[in-house]
């Protein structure tokens, strides 16, 4: 690929990230940005040669882990490793898709460009997902090898393509659960079990209000047909709306009922104190 092509894509996927993430454009942020890191990481692995380095250490890594078990695969040709097996030796080539170059450049870049991290927990989980998808590769090579080992080059398609490829998806599978979904559905969870109780609360809170309303209005109803009945009743009953009025005034704050709807209970519990201090000539302070 021309090289000034090449910066101007990188370019213009910067000003996108950064467009969706000022706009708060969360999805497609997640999306670009995630797929065209591992992109652009792949482009600059190949025209480098870095995945040529990444095979090597597959291939090393390869030796160290079968040797004990007197599996003695030989380096050959660059990229190539020969394999012992019943009839001789059989040869399996790393490509880059072996070295899971790509793999573990997709599970950095969705781990970084997940906008329900935090800086940290990115870093974190960048590094046990690496971590994780190299050896998950590992493992799906040394049971491939260990097929063709044990069966011969009869076996070597069906080991790479079908046996290979669907322990690599299985434990790919269990990595993303623990690094993206178990996360996720956490976070989920946690903020429903914040919303719901509100929701339930707002909905109890507007009965209580209503209850409240109606009940000083018949208590106002009541102070104005019987101011002779004894002082210490009507105390008693006033008190007990005050108490009542200082719960219902949070509830309109944080339900958010209507000032109208407050101010009109204040003028009523008003209105009941006026009747009492003149009924007792005594100043009650609402």
């Amino acid at each position: 690929m021309n090289e000034a092509i090449f910066l101007s894509l990188i370019a213009l996927y910067v000003f996108l990230v950064f467009i969706f993430w000022k706009k708060r454009i969360w999805l497609l942020y997640y999306l670009v940005g995630a797929f065209g890191f591992t992109l652009i990481v792949v482009v600059v692995a190949l025209n480098l040669g870095v995945e040529r380095h990444v095979e090597r250490v597959v291939m090393v890594t390869l030796q160290m882990l079968l040797s004990p078990f007197d599996v003695r695969i030989q380096m050959f040709s660059g990229n190539a490793l020969l394999v012992p097996d019943p009839t001789g030796w059989s040869i399996l080539t790393v490509s880059i898709e072996c070295s899971a170059l790509i793999e573990t450049s997709v599970v950095t870049g969705l781990i970084l460009f997940y906008p329900g991290f935090s800086r940290a927990r990115k870093v974190s989980s960048a590094i046990v997902g690496v971590i994780a998808t190299y050896l998950s590769n590992i493992l799906r090579l040394i049971l491939i090898v260990f097929l063709v080992y044990v069966f011969g080059k009869s076996i070597t398609f069906l080991a790479h393509a079908y046996v290979g490829r669907f322990f690599f998806f299985a434990t790919v599978v269990v990595i993303y659960w623990y690094l993206f979904t178990r996360p996720t559905l956490s976070f989920i969870s946690g903020l429903f079990s914040r919303i719901a109780p509100q929701r339930i609360l707002r909905k109890r809170g507007v009965k209580m209000w209503r209850d409240f309303t109606s009940r000083l209005e018949s208590f106002t109803d009541e102070m104005e047909k019987a101011e002779e009945q004894k002082v210490a009743d009507l105390q008693s009953l006033l008190q007990e709306h005050k108490r009542n009025l200082k719960t219902y005034r949070n509830l309109v704050t944080r339900y958010d009922i209507s000032e109208g709807q407050k101010g009109k209970a204040l003028q009523k519990l008003e209105y009941c104190a006026m009747v009492l201090k003149k009924s007792t000539e005594k100043d009650i302070a609402f």
